[in-house]
């Protein structure tokens, strides 16, 4: 992730004439030699920011539009991950900052910086997207065990 200013070069010479937040994707591909109609598969790895503008956020979202399948992470209660498809699932995820002081931290440093958080911005409920972390209790239960 980097911060870009007005004025400074981007990648392949081009010129940012705005700030910029930057984030990263990184493709890895493996051939299939077998495979005649999709020789190969790729997997790309998406880097966001927790916080940062509207704009950023809706520019993420068309962009994943596309995939086949988005994994990401968040720890969350089996409770919500049960639910995901119910419709409301995306407003109940916006709730959850009492979950998590994480979560808390992350909005509140959002309203100061008059920035927007991620769970106010983002489609988790997709059914395109797929929960790919611990649930709550795990990671608890983890960390007891320790």
């Amino acid at each position: 992730m980097r911060y870009r200013r007005p004025g400074s070069g981007g990648g392949g010479g081009i010129r940012v004439c705005s700030e910029e937040l930057q984030t990263a994707v990184v493709r890895f591909k493996k051939r299939f030699s077998w495979s005649i109609l999709h020789p190969f598969l790729h997997v790309d790895l998406v880097s966001t920011a927790h916080i940062a503008d509207k704009e950023y956020f809706d520019r993420l979202q068309q962009a994943l539009q596309d995939y086949d399948c988005v994994l990401y992470e968040m720890v969350t209660s089996r409770e919500n991950l049960k639910n995901r498809k119910d419709p409301t699932f995306a407003n109940k995820l916006k709730s959850l900052i009492g979950f998590s002081i994480l979560g808390f931290i992350q909005k509140q440093m959002a309203n100061i910086l008059s920035l927007d958080y991620q769970l106010d911005c983002l489609d988790y409920g997709n059914k395109k997207w797929q929960h790919a972390d611990l649930d709550f209790e795990t990671s608890e239960q983890l960390q007891n065990m320790s």
